[in-house]
């Protein structure tokens, strides 16, 4: 289990029974937080997400009328294409069935959770020029890190 501010992440224990999804689901999500501030289980978290085998989930080919790569079933999203599902349990929990490590996305969850909480992540950078703080928010790779350290340079 991971224990961030704002959520948790944990394993369904159901799905850990799978020991090779188990194994590749965590190692997926120790690359995707590392550098990320996270504590000790023992301190309570606002949201919780869990991870699941999306093997497990009760699909039926009468679940899926049209020929499609998304559907509603029930309560829950599912990407057939991807082999992922979604599903908002509770106010405070999010199921989240993928059926290998590259179905999981954390930075996608993280967004998830941040709308959920009435929050966004922003992508940018800083930099201080005289007495005033300037923030360039923008989509990865069009240059922000390229202008921080030509100003860093330069001063």
């Amino acid at each position: 289990m991971y224990n961030f501010s704002l959520f948790e992440i944990r394993l369904d224990k159901k799905s850990s029974n799978n020991n090779e999804w188990a194994k590749s689901i965590n190692r997926a999500i120790d690359i995707q937080v590392e550098g990320f501030e996270h504590f000790d289980s023992g301190k309570k978290s606002k949201y919780k997400v869990v991870f699941k085998d999306y093997s497990l989930l009760d699909l039926k080919a009468s679940d899926f009328i049209v020929p499609s790569n998304y559907y509603f079933i029930n309560d829950i999203y599912v990407d057939i294409k991807r082999q992922i599902a979604i599903r908002q349990k509770s106010d405070k929990e999010l199921e989240y069935w993928c059926k290998s490590s590259y179905g999981l996305s954390l930075p996608f969850i993280f967004q998830l959770i941040l709308v959920k909480n009435n929050q966004s992540f922003i992508h940018s950078g800083a930099f201080s020029y005289g007495e005033k703080g300037v923030v360039m928010s923008a989509f990865g790779g069009i240059g922000k890190t390229a202008v921080l350290a030509r100003v860093a340079y330069k001063e």
